[in-house]
């Protein structure tokens, strides 16, 4: 910036008449080195000279008061060191009382110039499709499984904390560190410090927990807390936190590419197949089909063998309805 600009500049600062964008040129310029901010202290003193109206000089030796006038309302550490002021006793001079609002703007600008800026943390959010899986790493290199119809959000680095937020199902490998990696849902918060686990937290389905290594905590919406070792499952079911013992492949398996089910009743498979291929099912209006069970293992199989299967292995039959893409699946007429 060259000197005559740079004197236009701190004079037009000083009277409160520099326009916002070029203050923000001068504050940019003043933090680049001390000799900046030396040299504009330099000439606010010269101008600080001409615009006072008065040699009667009054001190603030009260830090509480200083602190009032510079920024009401903000706690600041005070300084041990008084000011002392010029100022004018005629306040119906607008150009003194410019000066004393800028003089009072500068102040505040150079009790805080030499603070690092605050750090900027922006959200990074990966979402999944329905049919689709994916796998990723974390800030921390803490691996991540996100499943069919997730989503998850996560700051682009981690600075005291290690907060993730998660809807739909994510399998977790956390890597170890005295910070706690916190896995925030809308039932509740998964907390841990280096261990691998599964959450499912999908808005139409129970919140499930499954620890395969370390130790997990878990604290629901309602304030139930509990810790869950490997091979364990805690499940809110809206009111309760039930702990099951668990083979925990059957919850894991899907970041291999496999649905692995044992004894699963129609309806809660029917969920999970519409997620993993990306169909709609509609199950009949039929008591029968809810006690209806499966066990067995999918990997490489398309839906149409899926529904094949399940015809065979089950009195059920399904139809197609080309307009609304729905897939019905009822129970067989001849088996009435």
């Amino acid at each position: 910036m060259e000197g005559f600009q740079l004197k236009k500049y701190i004079k037009l600062f000083l009277e409160g008449k520099l326009k916002l964008s070029e203050e923000n040129d001068l504050l940019s310029w003043i933090k680049k080195s001390p000799g900046n901010k030396d040299q504009f202290y330099k000439f606010q003193k010269i101008f600080s000279d001409e615009l006072i109206c008065s040699n009667q000089v009054d001190s603030y030796h009260d830090p509480e008061k200083l602190k009032k006038i510079i920024d009401p309302g903000v706690d600041r550490p005070a300084s041990g060191s008084s000011i002392i002021w010029k100022y004018c006793y005629n306040f119906l001079s607008s150009r003194a009382a410019a000066f004393i609002a800028g003089f009072l703007i500068t102040l505040l600008i150079f009790l805080n110039i030499d603070k690092p800026d605050k750090e900027i943390v922006t959200e990074q959010k990966i979402s999944v499709p329905y049919g689709a899986r994916t796998q990723f790493l974390l800030p921390d290199s803490s691996l991540v499984w996100l499943n069919s119809g997730s989503e998850i959000v996560f700051p682009d680095h981690f600075n005291g904390s290690r907060p993730v937020t998660l809807k739909g199902e994510a399998f977790f490998q956390i890597k170890e560190d005295n910070l706690p990696f916190v896995v925030e849902t809308t039932y509740g918060n998964v907390e841990v410090k280096g261990t691998s686990f599964n959450v499912k937290a999908y808005s139409d389905d129970l919140f499930e927990t499954t620890t395969v290594t370390g130790v997990v905590n878990v604290l629901t919406e309602n304030n139930q807390e509990v810790a869950i070792r490997p091979g364990y499952q805690a499940v809110f079911t809206g009111k309760e936190l039930e702990i099951r013992k668990v083979e925990t492949s059957l919850y894991t398996s899907w970041t291999e590419g496999k649905l692995i089910f044992r004894k699963e009743y129609l309806p809660m498979l029917a969920k999970r197949f519409e997620r993993w291929y990306n169909v709609n099912i509609d199950l009949d209006d039929d008591n029968r089909l809810n006690g209806i069970y499966y066990t067995g293992v999918l990997e490489m199989e398309s839906f149409s063998e899926v529904l094949n299967l399940l015809k065979v292995t089950a009195p059920v039959d399904y139809s197609w309805d080309d307009k609304t893409r729905v897939i019905k699946i009822y129970y067989k007429k001849n088996n009435l």
